[in-house]
């Protein structure tokens, strides 16, 4: 079995939260600062699959967590436990923020939509998105999260569940287009999530017979492969084609990490940890720093740094200050 806590993966997490970072903080500097090149725009476009890379991480990790654990009761207890205080504390304060401030100020939003607070409290699907934007990703997670309560009730019906469930997106996804709730069952972002399942499987039957090397280079090259063909606008360019590299990748750096002993940039390590922190407060900060560059004229380049730091900074303060201590609050209450 695969040790439970790896530092290779926090890395992977914090490059994910980097490249979603520069994303947004392109697209809020090209609105409120001024429009990027098109060359520039679609190149930081690429930050987008940040989110990919979350979510096949996030399938590993969950997957690789509890691979042995009992098929029991008190599994189901924990488990629970651990996902609802690991997401809902940090987030919630967050959301309850912006919920309070479109009500007192509805033209906050710039792009004048309609919230839903069931999924802004509860990040339940809905017809309408939450009050954080980037909180659409929160609920694939949670929905993730739920489906992998079957994995206790006994090894066969959760797999089955995910091959019922990739045959239904596959077959539901092309010929049934909806912006509604439902489309959070059938996006192919869900097939992420089985991706980053199956490598642990992978990873727990062959693991000793995979060259990390190889997993990194080929890895690696297939990922700039098919980020150039999406770059381009090619067919075979899409998040999907994108999860398969990026599975091999975490493959040959868990394989890595296994056989040799690694040290880590302490930076690197850190913006890994702190990575949900960052995620969740990187865009309501940038709808202001930004604002702020426009002000001051700055040029795009600096403006997206500045948007870029500050966010990184204070995902930084909010998870030494807030998210550490109230999760270690919930611990104790546990024990």
């Amino acid at each position: 079995m695969v040790k439970p806590y790896l530092n290779s993966l926090q890395i992977f997490r914090g490059y994910a939260a980097l490249a979603v970072v520069v994303y947004h903080s392109s697209q809020y500097t090209s609105q409120l600062v001024s429009p990027l090149p098109i060359v520039w725009e679609n190149f930081f476009k690429l930050g987008m699959y940040g989110v990919d890379f979350f979510f096949v991480l996030s399938g590993f990790i969950i997957m690789n967590a509890h691979l042995n654990d009992p098929k029991n009761y008190t599994s189901i207890k924990n488990y629970l436990y651990k996902r609802v205080t690991r997401i809902y504390p940090p987030y919630l304060p967050v959301s309850i923020t912006l919920i309070s401030l479109y009500f007192l100020m509805p033209g906050l939003s710039s792009a004048d939509r309609e919230i839903s607070i069931l999924s802004s409290i509860f990040l339940l699907p809905s017809n309408e998105p939450p009050a954080l934007s980037v909180a659409w990703t929160l609920i694939h997670e949670i929905i993730f999260y739920s489906i992998f309560l079957s994995y206790f009730l006994g090894e066969r019906l959760f797999f089955s569940i995910l091959v019922f469930w990739t045959l239904l997106i596959f077959m539901a996804s092309p010929i049934y287009q909806t912006a509604g709730w439902e489309h959070y069952f059938l996006s192919y972002y869900n097939l992420d999530f089985m991706i980053g399942v199956i490598s642990v499987l992978i990873l727990n039957r062959w693991g000793n017979k995979i060259s990390s090397r190889y997993c990194l280079i080929f890895g690696t090259v297939i990922f700039l492969l098919i980020l150039c063909l999406i770059y381009f606008n090619q067919p075979l360019g899409n998040s999907l084609t994108l999860s398969i590299p990026l599975a091999v990748m975490i493959l040959g750096v868990v394989i890595n990490e296994r056989e040799h002993t690694r040290s880590f940039s302490s930076l690197l390590a850190l913006i890994g940890n702190a990575s949900f922190a960052i995620y969740l407060i990187h865009v309501p900060l940038l709808s202001i720093t930004q604002r702020i560059a426009g002000l001051l004229d700055l040029i795009w380049p600096l403006a997206i740094l500045f948007g870029f730091c500050l966010s990184i900074l204070a995902g930084i303060a909010y998870h030494k200050w807030f998210e550490i201590p109230v999760i270690h609050k919930f611990r104790i209450l546990r024990r």
